[in-house]
């Protein structure tokens, strides 16, 4: 950027006729002042004087026609070039013994000072999942590692970084293999800026077998089978014969043999496997393609899976014998899984139909999960309320709480621990509810029936209810508001109480405010619609009461059960005190280690998310096992530590696609009206990048009159004149 004077010019606000003739008249009036001097001085003295009163009076002049000097300048802006550079792994790839990253780096140091119009101007940017400018001297240990490529993001940032500059074109080093950010043609049309593109590597894509997706269950029940469904892709192109084998802890688990037909294509294959005990079980899928694979590092894949016992106690608890109760129970012992025990108080004295107090008490303390329905009532035994609060302190375990037509809301109060509510509520009578999913429970797996997600729920007829919900625990999560049925439609107003609540801390536990919930069942079947709602909800929280059961005070899990390399791993700690409340004043450090190596690899700090729930995310720099310790400190004491494991699939989408994208790169430079050429063309495209200079011509006005220095000027002759006149006895 250079400026060049072009222009000087003087301006007043008035005629320069009045100014010449007030200049005149200043001149006039101090030669007649000074023509005779009293005592009579040399002629110097007198002219000095003169030129003095003169000069002051021109200057008070000029301030008065409002004096201004106009400056012109032309600044002239060189064009410049925005050097974009591909820094993603898929630049790494190597054609004819030399990768894509070293003719890259040949063509930044030898090609591009040689061929490019030395009046032009360079900016350099390097882009992988995002773009940044880069420093000339950091061309030189440039790392090309990026685990996603962003050419749309890489072209937009370029655009807006260089808006007022003299931008004559992008020069994009690339093979085109975009992962995210969409097509980039898109915008290459209204860039406005020429896109002259280089193709970097070959179009031929190699031929390479490896694992891309890997579906499992977070969880699966010992002895009983599971299945594990992977994509396998293939580029190749030929038939390939290949051998997918899943081992764990014993051995191998399962194995299977695939002929996949010519590629590209993606194939999908199901193992089955069947656990033998619970805990968390490590699982790996082996590859073993038969012929030619570029890249072994994907055929390999690890991940985790939690296996519950096959067989889940669960023990009812009923204030009441009702339909609600027949139905829950049915469906309940039509699964396999649960072992169902059902205990009812018979009349009003709070009889049960086991009476024995040790029956009750065995029922309780070896059950895995427990259903209260409308219990306790006021009749309830104080003895089996007194039994069912010491088991659940002494081993605190999933509950699932449903509100019946007389529950005593007084004998709830010491159950509060141990549910999502609290035992406040306003009694209103019997009246028919509808339940309004809330944002929370729209997310919630147990609100998804499969085949319609949450739409479901649309379709219920009401069920009913005889008291508000007026308080709950702050870390429990309102999936659903009840809702009177017949109103006004949601938003407009009409009370909304909360309806279904689930609860993380501590032991899981659910609540669901209504009674009569045979009518989701019984009453959709009448009326032609589904009656698989009501079997699907039952079916949801008590798979989700089960995932996890753990009296732990401190949890920390991640938000996928597997990765891919590449991808961001969020980690997630729930953290409760010993009254199960969520503490929301935690540090909580992870320490994160790789591999077989016991030493920290990263150390994360997590941010409160809220209700005792803290989260953070990082990109694991490589593939393999990761193990999370965490160390949870409050008020600087040591609070409690927990660890997660995790694993990290070696596939990454930046190189399932290595072949270059000729025909993209030739089309940017089309639409933006730039150009393409082939790396062993480079040379001759970048002599051929043009660009003009930007002139423009700058204007700055200078105001003198208003200005301090012409006033210091102004008092400096008159005081001049004063001292002359002074010293030669003229005052």
């Amino acid at each position: 950027m250079s400026f060049s004077p072009d222009s000087f010019r003087a301006m007043i606000a008035g005629s320069p006729l009045y100014l010449a003739l007030a200049a005149l008249a200043a001149v006039a009036i101090a030669l007649f002042v000074y023509r005779r001097t009293n005592p009579v001085v040399q002629p110097a003295v007198r002219i000095v004087l003169t030129a003095l009163r003169s000069l002051a009076l021109l200057l008070i002049i000029l301030a008065l026609f409002e004096w201004t000097v106009q400056l012109r300048r032309v600044q002239t802006t060189p064009p410049l070039l925005a050097v974009a550079v591909d820094l993603s792994a898929s630049m790494q790839q190597s054609e004819g013994g030399i990768s894509r990253s070293e003719r890259t780096m040949r063509l930044l140091r030898e090609a591009l000072p040689a061929q490019l119009d030395r009046g032009m101007a360079t900016r350099y940017f390097g882009f992988a999942a995002h773009a940044r400018e880069l420093s000339p001297d950091a061309l030189d240990s440039l790392t090309f590692n990026g685990d996603a490529t962003d050419i749309t993001g890489a072209l937009e940032k370029i655009r807006s970084s260089l808006v007022e500059q003299n931008l004559a074109g992008i020069l994009l080093l690339s093979d085109g293999n975009y992962t995210q950010g969409g097509d980039p043609g898109r915008y290459a049309a209204e860039i406005g800026v020429p896109i002259h593109a280089i193709g970097l590597g070959s179009a031929e894509v190699p031929a390479d077998i490896g694992i891309t997706h890997v579906e499992a269950n977070p969880f699966a029940f010992a002895g009983e089978s599971t299945p594990i469904s992977v994509t396998v892709r293939s580029t190749s192109s030929r038939r390939e014969n290949i051998s997918l084998s899943l081992e764990g802890a014993s051995g191998r688990e399962s194995a299977a043999r695939i002929d996949l037909q010519r590629g590209p294509l993606d194939s999908a294959i199901v193992l089955n496997y069947t656990p033998a005990a619970p805990g968390r079980q490590k699982l790996q899928l082996l590859l073993e393609p038969a012929g030619m694979d570029a890249n072994r590092a994907n055929n390999r894949f690890t991940l985790y899976q939690d296996v519950l016992r096959s067989k889940t106690l669960i023990f009812v608890l009923a204030g009441s014998l009702s339909p609600d109760l027949s139905l829950l129970r049915s469906h309940l012992a039509a699964d396999e899984r649960f072992d169902l025990k059902l205990l009812a108080e018979l009349g009003d004295n709070g009889d049960l139909q086991l009476d024995r107090t040790r029956a009750l008490q065995d029922s309780i303390g070896e059950s895995d999960l427990l259903v209260l329905y409308n219990f306790p009532r006021r009749t309830s035994s104080p003895r089996t309320l007194s039994l069912l609060q010491a088991a659940l302190a002494r081993r605190p375990r999933p509950l699932l709480f449903i509100s019946g037509r007389d529950t005593d809301w007084s004998r709830v109060k010491p159950l509060e621990p141990f549910l999502p509510i609290r035992a406040s509520v306003v009694t209103t009578g019997e009246m028919e509810v509808t339940p309004l999913l809330t944002a929370a429970g729209q997310q919630h797996p147990v609100m998804q029936i499969p085949g319609s997600g949450t739409a479901a729920w649309n379709l219920l007829p009401p069920v009913y209810c005889r008291e508000q919900l007026r308080g709950w625990w702050p870390d429990a999560e309102i999936l659903a508001h009840a809702r009177p049925a017949g109103l006004a439609p949601p938003g407009s107003g009409a009370e909304e109480w909360p309806f279904i609540l689930v609860r993380s801390a501590g032991a899981k536990s659910a609540a669901v405010m209504g009674y009569e919930l045979w009518r989701w069942h019984l009453m959709m079947s009448g009326i032609g619609n589904t009656d698989e709602t009501y079997r699907h909800f039952f079916q949801n929280v008590i798979r989700w009461l089960q995932i996890e059961q753990s009296s732990d005070l401190i949890r920390v899990r991640t938000d996928q059960s597997t990765y891919h390399f590449g991808d961001e791993v969020r980690l997630v700690a729930q953290i409760v005190d010993a009254r199960f409340q969520p503490v929301d004043d935690a540090e909580v450090e992870l320490g994160i280690t790789s591999g077989d190596k016991g030493d920290v690899q990263n150390t994360l700090y997590l941010t409160l998310t809220g209700k005792g729930s803290y989260s953070g995310a990082f990109r694991p720099e490589k593939a393999g096992d990761y193990r999370v310790h965490a160390r949870i400190r409050r008020n600087g004491a040591l609070l409690g530590e927990a660890t997660h494991l995790f694993s990290v699939g070696s596939y990454n989408e930046e190189l399932s696609d290595v072949a270059l994208k000729e025909s993209l790169l030739r089309r940017l430079g089309q639409l933006s009206g730039g150009s393409y050429a082939p790396s062993d063309s480079a040379a001759a495209l970048i002599a051929a990048i043009q660009g003009a200079s930007l002139h423009r011509t700058l204007t700055n006005d200078v105001e003198l009159w208003n200005r301090g220095a012409l006033l210091a000027a102004i008092l400096l002759l008159l005081a001049l004149e004063w001292f002359l006149r002074r010293r030669k006895g003229m005052l």
